[in-house]
């Protein structure tokens, strides 16, 4: 650091970038390593002494490079720094100039800051984007990023809005009217007659979509499983629906996995575990075979945090529970981490775990719901908090009965005005 001081700082960036390129030289072709993001880390450094386009254009590859390199390793913070690097070494007209480059410096950025939780700036990059494509296919992944991010900020109805308009893009619609019990169940048995000609190895080695827009339509259908489950249950089963139905028609994918889940967890509703359980198995061994780690939080959620809950008991699904936040968080699926992480909370109470040790787990994820801006989701394990609370300290103080009831009719008055399950 004091050799480092020496050195004029008109003179250091030149440094700099000197040593990234003396340690990219040393990084094997295609390889992305602890070296590999200090040679980049360097070479940014030294941007202002850059003398070429060409060079300038290379450097914004590498950030690429490490960007996604570090969001497959969930270091979402660096990803973010390394990516915003990239942008703002664009001059001029880059939209024209470097389209492509552009749409996957600003989608990948938005993908990180999503996983930080700089929703603000989600929604700013989304909007440049948007307005900057030249095709819907290209504004198709910020839209996603920014449908969750509006998910995540309880903005359900916008978030909804979106979904359905991007789909109607790809030319799938929802029906109207809405799918009632009877149509859903109409539907379903139709399915369960394709399904049942079928042995589960036949169903899990089906042939694989390949359609882009069908991919992408499972992709909205997908991120509209989550939204209207919480705030338009009316939609929800057409959206379940439509789900199987292209997957029957067109191959499975990874979102598949997620469509199955959601059925069987609609199947419980209606009473039929025996089904519930059959398509729950089909989505556990469809995120198997396709290698959908991204979307094991949600399939958990619903299998082991819903049906195999109204068929076995609680305690055996604890760990498959935990693993489902463990593996959201690593992947970003914040929100499904943190379903996992409440679910955890209430099967642990409900299984007889030992309440000091349920008491320890709801400090812990509390406070990572609240870091994560995950207010509805902290919300809905409070009356488990207080009821933890209410058995350790056995008390029978009228004045403090008095207070926990009037707080409980509170949260209860709270959770019918904002219609939250």
């Amino acid at each position: 650091q004091a050799a480092y001081s020496l050195i004029p700082e008109d003179e250091r960036g030149c440094l700099h970038r000197q040593i990234g390129h003396l340690l990219l030289k040393n990084v094997p072709e295609n390889k992305v390593n602890d070296l590999f993001f200090t040679a980049v880390s360097q070479l940014n450094q030294g941007i202002n002494h850059l003398e070429k386009d060409d060079e300038r254009l290379h450097l914004q590859n590498l950030n690429l490079r490490a960007g996604e390199k570090a969001m497959s390793l969930a270091d979402f913070s660096i990803a973010s720094s390394y990516l915003k690097a990239g942008i703002d070494m664009f001059l001029g007209n880059h939209w024209e100039e470097y389209y492509d480059l552009s749409i996957q410096l600003y989608s990948a950025y938005a993908e990180a800051e999503y996983s930080i939780c700089h929703f603000q700036e989600v929604g700013r990059v989304a909007e440049t984007v948007i307005q900057s494509s030249k095709s819907f296919q290209d504004k198709q992944r910020v839209y996603a990023t920014l449908i969750k991010s509006l998910g995540v900020e309880n903005k359900l109805e916008e978030a909804i809005q979106i979904s359905l308009s991007a789909l109607s893009q790809l030319n799938v619609h929802c029906p109207s009217p809405l799918l009632d019990k009877t149509a859903f169940m109409t539907a379903w048995s139709e399915m369960k007659g394709k399904l049942e000609n079928m042995s589960d190895s036949e169903f899990l080695n089906s042939k694989e979509m390949i359609n882009s827009d069908n991919l992408a339509a499972m992709k909205f259908l997908h991120l509209l499983l989550l939204y209207t489950f919480l705030s338009k249950q009316s939609l929800f089963p057409t959206i379940v629906i439509q789900s199987m139905q292209l997957t029957l028609q067109h191959g499975v994918c990874k979102e598949s996995c997620v469509a199955l889940a959601s059925c069987s967890y609609v199947l419980c509703e209606f009473q039929d575990f025996k089904g519930a359980e059959y398509i729950g198995g089909l989505s556990i061994g469809i995120l198997e075979k396709l290698k959908a780690q991204e979307h094991l939080s949600q399939v958990y959620i619903c299998t082991f945090g819903g049906i195999f809950g109204w068929i076995r008991n609680s305690r055996l699904n604890l760990e498959s529970i935990l693993l489902g936040y463990q593996v959201g968080m690593q992947t970003g699926d914040i929100q499904h981490a943190m379903f996992n992480a409440s679910s955890y909370i209430k099967n642990s109470f409900f299984s007889g775990l030992n309440l000091r040790e349920v008491e320890r787990n709801i400090e812990k994820f509390g406070r990572k719901m609240i870091e994560y801006n995950q207010e509805a989701v902290y919300r809905s394990m409070l009356p488990v908090r207080r009821a933890v609370s209410d058995l350790i300290l056995s008390t029978q103080d009228p004045l403090v009965m008095a207070k926990n009831s009037a707080e409980q009719n509170a949260f209860l008055q709270q959770v019918v005005e904002e219609n939250n399950p």
